[in-house]
């Protein structure tokens, strides 16, 4: 909810391919995950996840929310296409889904780029609650650990690394108004 709020006052504009990114990698993953896990219910953030993320896309491709696509957003895209096709037609589920953590990991980058550069616009609150929700997922796996190091990489890559990348720059953005903005 709370980005929602932000996306419609204007505090937050969504980089597109970041989310449409999101969006496609996170429903394949909400399958991949499932499996690595072998639980529906830890991998029930990976689900939730993923219908979350399609109500954001929904929401700020029809306000015309998006930023601009570009040359890395298209790139990044690509590279989903291409994950997706090795999904459908290798079966090697592990390798498929450790793909998806990196595709997912550089799905940000288009994010990052737009904040540095002042085409984009965060708030923090959002990234940092998913920040702790992914906190409690690896603890929750952790407590009923079986070894497999696989089903940590989605909540360690995605949800720390990446949304704690976004959430920290949102941080430093919002204290600095003269930052590493548009090359300065």
């Amino acid at each position: 909810m709370t980005y929602f709020q932000q996306m419609r006052k204007g505090s937050s504009t969504p980089n597109p391919a970041t989310w449409i990114v999101w969006f496609s990698v996170t429903v394949i993953n909400a399958f991949t995950y499932t499996f690595i896990v072998g639980d529906i219910y830890k991998a029930m953030i990976a689900i939730v996840t993923s219908f979350l993320i399609g109500a954001v896309m929904l929401y700020a491709f029809v306000k015309g929310k998006f930023g601009k696509l570009g040359t890395l957003e298209k790139l990044v895209l690509l590279a989903t296409v291409i994950i997706g096709i090795f999904w459908q037609t290798s079966g090697q589920i592990e390798i498929v889904h450790l793909l998806l953590q990196i595709i997912l990991l550089i799905s940000y980058v288009p994010t990052i780029v737009g904040l540095l550069k002042g085409r984009l616009k965060e708030k923090h609150l959002p990234w940092t609650i998913v920040v702790v929700a992914y906190s409690f997922q690896i603890a929750a796996l952790l407590v009923v650990w079986n070894g497999n190091w696989v089903s940590l990489a989605y909540p360690f890559l995605n949800g720390i690394i990446g949304n704690g990348s976004v959430a920290i720059l949102a941080i430093y953005l919002s204290k600095n108004t003269n930052p590493i903005r548009r090359g300065k």
